[in-house]
């Protein structure tokens, strides 16, 4: 059994597909939200989820206290708009996952997210795009690369048009199937 954390800062599309994923060796134990009034919250309480709200400037050490009581084997950063510090990851090494709007290790690092991400791809003319889910260093999206999954950027693509087509064709299929196999191996 690996018991899972999802650390989410919107509205939680990422959370509700592994919510709907069948994950009998690790079922997700608690949220961790960036904010209270974020959308997740709202399909964390619908699923009887555990809840912890934890800003930008609390304290690190509550929280991973919490986290140790729930026994967490794996955080799954899933929109998780916060960076960890060192201190935080170095006591989950390896056991942090986080899922990214590009084939990494294009379109990474500080400051690239969301629509960010999608703009620079559009700007440079790639005829592909993606998605990646890969282990959490103290290095922003510079960790091992456990899975992609490659999307086509059509040529009248907008930010807001590639960034659905990377969700649907890309992070919801991929982000399930790496927590799936993750769960798997643990048994």
């Amino acid at each position: 059994m690996l018991n899972i954390a999802v650390f989410v800062s919107g509205g939680g599309t990422n959370l509700q597909n592994l919510i709907d994923t069948d994950l009998p060796n690790g079922p997700i134990s608690i949220v961790v939200s960036s904010s209270a009034k974020t959308y997740a919250l709202e399909r964390a309480r619908k699923h009887k989820i555990d809840i912890i709200i934890f800003k930008k400037n609390d304290n690190e050490r509550d929280l991973l206290k919490s986290l140790e009581d729930k026994d967490i084997g794996l955080i799954v950063l899933a929109g998780y708009l916060n960076i960890l510090s060192p201190y935080f990851i170095d006591n989950f090494k390896g056991t942090i996952i986080n899922i990214h709007p590009s084939l990494l290790p294009e379109y990474g690092g500080l400051g690239m997210y969301g629509l960010k991400v999608h703009s620079a791809v559009i700007a440079d003319g790639k005829k592909v795009s993606g998605a990646t889910v890969h282990i959490v260093t103290d290095k922003p999206d510079g960790g091992k690369i456990l899975d992609q999954i490659k999307v086509p950027v059509l040529s009248d693509d907008t930010p807001i048009s590639l960034q659905l087509r990377v969700m649907e064709q890309g992070e919801k299929i991929l982000l399930p199937r790496v927590v799936k196999a993750l769960t798997e191996r643990s048994n």
